[in-house]
C-alpha cells in the first residue's frame, strides 16, 4: 500500500498495459517510465492519496484516456478528502502520446495553477 523510493520503468517497449496498482495509497518518490511504446492504457492508481515526487512518462505512447487519467488523478490530489496536495511535475509529452481532452486540459490547468510544471503533447 505504500511505496518509498522511486519507480523507474525503463525501456519497456513490450508492456501492453500500464501499471495497475489499485491498492497503492502513497508514493514517496518519483515515478518514471521511458520508451514505453506499447503501453497505451490501464493506469490504475485509484486509491492514491499522496504522491510526493514527480511523474515522468515522456517518450511513451499513451492514448487520450490514459493521458487524461494521469492528469486528473494527480489534480485530484488536492489536500481534500484525505489526500495530500500534489506539487510535483508531470511530463506526458514526447513519444506519440495523445493530446489531453478537455477534461485532461482542465486538470493540467489546475496543476499549473498550483505551481506544478506540466508537459503534454499538443
Amino acid at each position: 500500500q505504500y511505496a518509498y523510493g522511486s519507480f523507474y520503468l525503463l525501456q519497456n517497449q513490450q508492456m501492453t498495459t500500464a501499471p495497475s496498482l489499485p491498492s497503492l495509497i502513497e508514493i514517496h518518490g518519483d515515478f518514471s517510465m521511458d520508451v514505453c511504446t506499447s503501453c497505451v492504457n490501464g493506469f490504475n492508481f485509484n486509491s492514491l492519496k499522496l504522491f510526493s515526487g514527480n511523474f515522468n512518462a515522456s517518450t511513451c505512447a499513451f492514448n487520450q484516456t490514459t493521458v487524461d487519467y494521469i492528469l486528473t488523478k494527480l489534480a485530484s490530489l488536492d489536500g481534500t478528502n484525505g489526500t495530500t496536495l500534489f506539487t510535483g511535475s508531470v511530463n506526458v509529452s514526447g513519444g506519440t502520446s495523445s493530446t489531453p481532452s478537455t477534461a485532461g486540459l482542465t486538470a493540467a490547468a489546475t496543476l499549473t495553477a498550483r505551481g506544478c510544471s506540466v508537459s503534454y503533447n499538443s
